[in-house]
């Protein structure tokens, strides 16, 4: 009888334990989950600087002259085109380049959108519009949210000499390993 007491007693030790290590391995599970959550919003946050500057030495690089120009002319007669568009993305690496007029219609192009909407710049948050208004960048939703085919649109203001808002250039910044954790966090 006192063999039997001691399995019960250590049948009671092993649930025990058994249970206190499913609870550890759910609070590491939740931390996993927190810590990813954490390195997403990071990664995120960083990619949207780094986008952002990069477009700002795209417009640097175009001239802020040209792009009044190309919006003064309708795209036509400027001295910006889309093959001269479409070689800047290719060299920097983008997928695509824009320029909008202020209702955010295009004005001139790189090419396809890479499967992103004509109807992107209105996905802009109303801050993102207040943003370009006031001569900020903005930057736009990342579309798809995951997987490698995620973008990052980046607008930059596109100013004439009085400081008033004519335009934006739209710039499709591919962001594969931000939609790679995106997939990852959702899994």
């Amino acid at each position: 009888m006192a063999t039997r007491w001691r399995f019960g007693r250590f049948d009671l030790q092993v649930r025990v334990f058994l249970l206190l290590l499913l609870l550890f391995l759910a609070v590491l599970d939740l931390l996993n989950i927190y810590l990813l959550g954490q390195a997403k919003t990071a990664l995120e946050r960083s990619e949207r600087d780094r986008a952002t500057v990069r477009v700002r030495e795209l417009v640097g690089e175009i001239g802020p002259e040209s792009l009044v120009g190309a919006l003064d002319s309708g795209g036509v007669q400027s001295l910006l085109t889309p093959t001269a568009l479409r070689r800047t993305a290719l060299r920097l690496g983008y997928d695509r380049i824009a320029v909008l007029d202020r209702g955010g219609r295009e004005v001139l192009s790189s090419g396809p959108g890479g499967g992103l909407t004509p109807e992107a710049f209105h996905l802009l948050s109303e801050d993102g519009h207040s943003a370009l208004a006031s001569g900020r960048p903005a930057t736009g939703p990342i579309l798809p949210e995951r997987g490698e085919d995620a973008r990052l649109t980046v607008y930059m203001p596109i100013l004439d000499g009085a400081g008033s808002l004519t335009g934006a250039i739209e710039a499709v910044h591919p962001v594969p390993e931000l939609g790679r954790l995106a997939a990852t966090y959702r899994l």
